[in-house]
């Protein structure tokens, strides 16, 4: 019996069922307590449900008993990145061909880019991290570039089912120097599959760059639920209103999901959706891209080839390419084709890689656009 559960768990741990492979894991340590890959894999199990202290005791003894067995020092390796520094590193710039110095129409402006540095310390008293964020995000309108340059401060509460965060920061730039931020989250896992969070901005970095080069920012609220009954499976919706200085209201609710469709040692396919409606709360006349009501769906394909891969590191390709109607109040329906392919890299020590090229067709305002993006972003720290 002992023989069959342990296996059983770890199907259900690549699975994303984390919570069921750690019962599967205790069963089989009810039945042979010194079965050390169960052991370990409680361990796992234990790490991946953000319980760190007790992934650390059960680990000292296992360890203990088998000092030199390879696979238990990668697993207390894990263990160190995991309690460690986190670190983020992403940046992104892109540009509309449609648009001018003349006649800027896109929302995003001529050439548009942000860059985002996020490092967190290492675990303080099991479940602490303090950690600094430092974010900008420009965009070129006719003959002015905006710029939102802010540096935060902060701390971030994880254990268990409760994940929190808080963080304050300040304003950079010549367009709202010195303006305070916040920004507080806070998610909870109810499940293997469930998971939901909720989150309040004061001068949020995603509010329209376009309104913000006039002296008006925006403060948001938001909530997300996500479901992933198995790795195969993805869907969140989201909600959010954005609550600008000038008075204007916009609420925005998005769907997306993903769901495995062909399955090879190395290739994986997914079938893609997205779905989006946003409103404005009034008729207001502004000086920014406020459509009175917008919509869209889109769908398509998501092509992923394991190039290689060794214990963990790893290197994919990944091709996405989608299309769907998009609609805007007072301008009609068109559809809007979108592609995008990227390389990622997993470096074997908790760092992952990735960096991409990505181009779409969006219709603003009734008018055409051609965009053209790279993206780069690195990530340290952590379980690979």
């Amino acid at each position: 019996m002992p023989s069959c559960t342990r296996p059983l768990a770890s199907i259900e741990s690549r699975r994303g069922h984390t919570t069921q492979a750690l019962q599967r894991n205790q069963i089989a340590l009810t039945l042979d307590p010194h079965q050390k890959q169960a052991r370990s894999g409680v361990v796992e199990n234990q790490r991946d449900l953000d319980r760190l202290d007790l992934a650390d005791a059960q680990f000292n003894t296992l360890h203990a008993e088998y000092p030199d067995d390879v696979g238990l020092q990668r697993l207390g390796a894990s263990l160190e990145r995991q309690r460690g520094w986190q670190v983020h590193l992403s940046h992104a710039w892109g540009r509309s061909d449609n648009d001018n110095s003349a006649n800027a129409i896109s929302p995003l402006g001529n050439h548009f880019g942000s860059s985002l540095l996020e490092a967190e310390s290492p675990l303080l008293g099991e479940r602490w991290r303090v950690g600094l964020r430092a974010r900008e995000d420009w965009a070129d309108f006719q003959d002015t570039r905006v710029r939102y340059r802010s540096f935060w401060l902060g701390t971030h509460y994880r254990y268990d089912r409760l994940d929190l965060s808080a963080y304050g920061g300040r304003a950079l730039d010549d367009f709202d120097r010195d303006g305070t931020a916040w920004a507080l989250d806070a998610g909870w896992r109810f499940s293997d599959a469930w998971y939901g969070s909720v989150a309040w901005r004061t001068r949020d970095p995603e509010a329209s760059l376009q309104a913000r080069r006039l002296g008006i920012t925006g403060d948001s609220i938001g909530a997300s639920l996500r479901w992933t009954p198995s790795d195969e499976t993805r869907w969140e919706l989201q909600a959010r209103q954005l609550r600008y200085s000038d008075g204007n209201r916009r609420n925005q609710l998005d769907l997306s999901g993903s769901q495995r469709l062909w399955a090879r040692p190395h290739v994986l396919i997914d079938g893609l959706f997205a779905a989006s409606a946003g409103r404005a709360e009034d008729d207001r006349v502004v000086d920014y891209f406020n459509p009175r009501r917008s919509s869209g769906v889109a769908a398509g394909v998501r092509i992923e080839q394991i190039g290689w891969r060794r214990y963990d590191y790893a290197f994919r390709q990944r091709l996405e390419v989608t299309a769907g109607p998009t609609y805007q109040a007072g301008f009609g329906s068109q559809w809007v084709p979108a592609a995008a392919y990227r390389h990622l890299w997993s470096l074997g020590d908790g760092s992952v890689l990735t960096y991409g090229v990505s181009w779409s067709r969006p219709v603003y305002d009734g008018r055409r656009e051609h965009q053209l993006g790279l993206d780069l972003d690195f990530r340290w720290g952590g379980t690979p």
